[in-house]
């Protein structure tokens, strides 16, 4: 059993060296129009999500001694797998590769290199029972550097509603941005305008990242708080339109008031092909 087994493995090892260069073989089994996973909020761009794959296949195949990772991941059910060895592998949010402290986030991929997904663990108490968390699949708004880029994004604006917002790798979910503004937020911003009540670091957008009627900034932080930030205002503003109360976006003033980009949930867009389970030879490919 054990040598079909190394056979198999070693067979499926020469088939990934001979498709490395071909990067879409990676994403074979992700959503069409994928460019990384938001997991709560951390974005992974899938261009880091393939290097680390690639880490974590070489590591299986070549290691000379025990390592802790990759390790084998049971719950193929997950990934809609029925019979299959997944592999995990440690990823970080911060772009760096794994050396020492795994955090909780794990590269889910088959022995072939191709990424079934992202997962993130979490403990439950008292039971200390270990639980996974898939990360959700997006597109991220491409930089418009040409017309062609332009009209993607703008196809899949008008296609999808915006998931949230991106400004490098973290992320801001919509549905928490959008409560920023809150029930009564004419009032309660026009207030912040007056004399008795005004906050420095409440004010009007002069930018050229947004257009609007009446726009205006307000210091936001990454979290999981519907009420805007109080403190130190930090680097992230939204910028909303006073007259309508339009969330327009979030920009970044630290780096020259970039704008934090659009990113859409692509979950439920299906991958055009079958899984194939990596244990199964198939040699046509290698002819390629």
């Amino acid at each position: 059993m054990w040598i079909n087994l190394s056979v198999t493995l070693a067979i499926s090892w020469l088939i990934l060296q001979v498709k490395c260069d071909d990067i879409p073989y990676s994403d074979m089994y992700l959503p069409d129009g994928i460019n990384g996973f938001v997991c709560d909020l951390e974005f992974h761009s899938i261009d880091h999500v393939r290097e680390v794959a690639k880490k974590g296949v070489e590591a299986f195949f070549y290691r000379k001694r025990a390592l802790k990772f990759p390790k084998t991941f049971e719950d193929t059910k997950l990934f809609n797998v029925k019979s299959d060895i997944l592999l995990s592998w440690p990823i970080m949010s911060s772009r760096l590769f794994y050396t020492r402290t795994p955090g909780n986030s794990r590269l889910i991929i088959n022995t072939r290199g191709q990424i079934m997904g992202i997962v993130v663990i979490s403990f439950q108490k008292p039971s200390h029972k270990i639980s996974y968390n898939k990360c959700i699949p997006v597109r991220r708004s491409l930089e418009e550097n040409n017309e062609e880029q332009t009209l993607l994004n703008e196809y899949w604006g008008l296609a999808n509603p915006t998931f949230g917002y991106s400004c490098g790798s973290k992320f801001f979910p919509k549905s928490i941005v959008d409560k920023i503004l809150g029930p009564d937020w004419n009032t309660n911003y026009q207030q912040r305008l007056s004399r008795q009540h005004k906050l420095p670091s409440f004010k009007k957008y002069t930018g050229d990242e947004f257009t609007g009627v009446d726009l205006y900034w307000y210091p936001f932080q990454q979290g999981t708080s519907e009420k805007p930030c109080s403190g130190r205002p930090g680097k992230y503003r939204a910028v909303f339109d006073m007259s309508n109360g339009e969330i327009k976006g979030i920009i970044n003033i630290k780096e020259k008031n970039e704008k934090c980009v659009t990113v859409w949930d692509v979950s439920s867009i299906s991958s055009n092909n079958i899984y194939v389970s990596s244990s199964t030879l198939n040699l046509d490919r290698v002819r390629d």
